[in-house]
């Protein structure tokens, strides 16, 4: 009588079901999170927003920022060493 054959498992590669979320780097950030890009204060970022200093996106009832302003913002705030 012969021996019964194991039947070998076949395991699938698992970094072919990675679930690991992407990076994603948002362009528009929310006033908090434009507060924090910025070290600043919520209060101070709502300043720039009805002084219109900064550009900013509404989205419903929602306020944004583009990253890309808040860096042309940065670099035109910049003073210049004696």
């Amino acid at each position: 009588m012969s021996k019964p054959r194991k039947s070998k498992q076949v395991v699938p590669d698992s970094s072919l079901f990675a679930s690991e979320p992407l990076a994603i780097t948002p362009r528009l950030l929310t006033i908090p999170q434009t507060a924090r890009y910025l070290s600043s204060t919520v209060w101070a970022i709502r300043q720039l927003q009805w002084s219109r200093a900064v550009p900013f996106i509404k989205l419903g009832a929602r306020i944004l920022f583009d990253i890309n302003d808040l860096n042309k913002f940065i670099d035109a705030q910049k003073v210049g060493a004696r």
